[in-house]
């Protein structure tokens, strides 16, 4: 069940699968029904006096006749209250805002890992060290029949390492063997290379894959995220009863306590906090807001939790409404009604919840900032190219003052 507070009103309607169900099973015993809102927005838990808050509270106290939403059943419960038989068997789940795809000023560096890129600087360093010495020792270059000097053969050296890795040309040919084997080696090397840098980096821009926040409840403790789960719920209670061993233990400093459920939503919709609580909850949230905006800003985490839970009406102990009303309900399950209710109030949520959360489904045209990175190397290049010719510029400068000053 789910309520909607009424524009500029401080009135509630219910919205749902399940008023329709109820309007079936009360049409069909010929009851009016009244709908009261759950004390406190719970669904209720026991108090160290014994006593239950929200709708279990309202229940044991006789301020309502039956509840108007779906409850799980559990030892504990059942022991003030009465259960229907169970509509459906639910699950606990978790939902976050789908990661989307942004500029990244890193892009161009995401096709490889950290420890590929060190892998190929490492390379690149023994390329160019064995180029040199080759070239120093073995004559391995030429162009001309002039020797060259110590530091010119660092020059070739480099210009041969670092263009063939950029897939540029050299005026330098290898002409030893032992230097036509080093060159013909990292030729090979970078053209591997490159070709699968250039292949990831297009399959990244094509279909980008997403990280999602987590996508299970060890995930979610390690990414600290605020996580809302309804206040009176069997899963809080569960969160506070756990062992301080366990995952849900560890969970409670995460827990946002949010009685407002107009709030709540718009904060799980927004991203600002992780939902933790039935699917059933969950799914009608995002059919909900796919129906609004026609795009599915949430995902649902694959690890689920508690996947045998029966949920179904309650009512007081004793009450003669629960003999009344369970009939009626076991008809309903076994013509399908239920679930064709169920379905029909979520057609928009299979169509988020059957998509791969961490695939780029929404092609984003390019912008500037995809290029930061890009721009940021190029420009980069052309500063150390201007720091290079000025020096050039420099040493000639002074060569030629030598020169001048031994002709004098």
């Amino acid at each position: 069940m789910f309520v909607e507070k009424v524009p500029g009103k401080a009135t509630y309607v219910p919205k749902g699968s399940l008023v329709d169900i109820l309007e079936i099973i009360y049409g069909e015993l010929g009851y009016c029904t009244e709908w009261v809102l759950g004390d406190g927005w719970q669904y209720g838990r026991q108090l160290p006096n014994k006593s239950w808050t929200g709708i279990i509270g309202q229940l044991m106290r006789g301020e309502i006749d039956a509840s108007g939403t779906l409850l799980s059943q559990s030892p504990s419960r059942m022991s003030v209250i009465d259960f229907s038989v169970p509509l459906y068997m639910d699950t606990q789940a978790m939902i976050y805002q789908r990661p989307v795809i942004l500029s990244d000023l890193a892009g161009f560096a995401k096709p490889y890992t950290g420890q590929v890129w060190l892998l190929l600087f490492i390379s690149l360093i023994m390329a160019f060290l064995l180029t040199f010495v080759f070239h120093r020792y073995t004559d391995g270059f030429q162009q001309s029949k002039r020797s060259f000097s110590g530091a010119e053969s660092v020059w070739v050296s480099a210009e041969w390492t670092i263009g063939t890795l950029l897939s540029q040309p050299c005026a330098w040919f290898p002409r030893s063997v032992a230097m036509k084997i080093v060159i013909g080696t990292w030729f090979v090397a970078t053209f591997v290379i490159g070709s699968v840098y250039r292949g990831n980096l297009k399959a990244m821009l094509i279909l980008p894959k997403l990280r999602l926040p987590f996508d299970n409840l060890h995930e979610l403790i390690e990414s600290k995220l605020p996580t809302y789960v309804p206040a009176g719920s069997a899963l809080m209670q569960t969160i506070y009863e756990a062992r301080a061993d366990s995952q849900f233990y560890q969970l409670q400093q995460q827990i946002v306590h949010e009685s407002d459920i107009a709030k709540a939503k718009k904060m799980i919709i927004t991203g600002k906090t992780v939902a933790f609580t039935s699917q059933y909850l969950l799914a009608y949230m995002i059919h909900e807001v796919y129906a609004l905006t026609k795009s599915c800003p949430l995902y649902m985490a694959s690890e689920k939790f508690f996947e045998t839970t029966s949920i179904s009406f309650a009512f007081p102990k004793g009450s003669a409404l629960t003999a009344k009303v369970n009939p009626i309900i076991s008809r309903l399950k076994e013509a399908g009604i239920l679930d064709h209710l169920y379905l029909s109030s979520l057609m928009y949520a299979s169509l988020c919840l059957n998509s791969d959360p961490s695939a780029g489904n929404n092609l984003r045209p390019l912008d500037v900032g995809d290029f930061y990175g890009v721009f940021s190397i190029f420009l980069g290049g052309l500063v150390v190219s201007l720091m290079v010719f000025i020096l050039e510029l420099i040493v000639n400068r002074v060569e030629k003052r030598k020169l001048t000053h031994n002709d004098g």
